[in-house]
């Protein structure tokens, strides 16, 4: 059977709003003044996947997002890059997630919003969806409570479809 890609990447989606170039790290009761800022595309397997897809891979995306206008950015840079979102689930019952990260010379602090990510199950993951890909990468699953009580599972069922899995 010919696969569609070559990479499996199954994970979790958020954007990241990113503040630089803050006067000082923020106080209780204060406001802080940021130099600039950038919203953009976040998260380890997002990122991953936009960067093996710009190295000429064919890669696809399973994840979830809310159905909202972060989830919007996240498909659109993610098309972008060149990343399959066919699969990529959008529930309107949850929000996508959102890492803000406080720069501040060298330092930098970051708060995470889990969203939609901590509600990806791996009873999500079809076997059609594993059937796809010649590769599997699953990252951050410390993120993802709905998926890691069941990774055991997905394996055996990623290693019955043919997929490697290479640490």
């Amino acid at each position: 059977m010919s696969k569609s890609a070559d990479v499996l990447v199954i994970g979790e989606l958020n954007v990241d709003l990113i503040l630089n170039d803050l006067e000082s790290f923020p106080e209780v009761g204060k406001e802080k003044l940021a130099g600039s800022m950038i919203c953009t595309l976040g998260s380890s397997s997002a990122i991953f996947a936009s960067n093996l897809a710009s190295l000429g891979l064919n890669v696809a995306f399973k994840g979830k997002i809310g159905d909202d206008d972060f989830g919007d950015k996240v498909i659109n840079e993610l098309k972008k890059s060149g990343v399959g979102t066919e699969s990529v689930i959008r529930d309107d019952e949850v929000t996508t997630g959102i890492t803000v990260v406080l720069n501040q010379g060298e330092d930098r602090a970051m708060v995470t919003y889990p969203g939609a990510m901590e509600h990806l199950s791996a009873d999500e993951i079809t076997d059609a969806d594993l059937e796809t890909a010649d590769h599997l990468h699953i990252s951050s699953i410390f993120l993802q409570p709905a998926l890691k009580k069941d990774i055991a599972d997905l394996l055996k069922r990623a290693k019955l479809a043919g997929l490697s899995n290479l640490p």
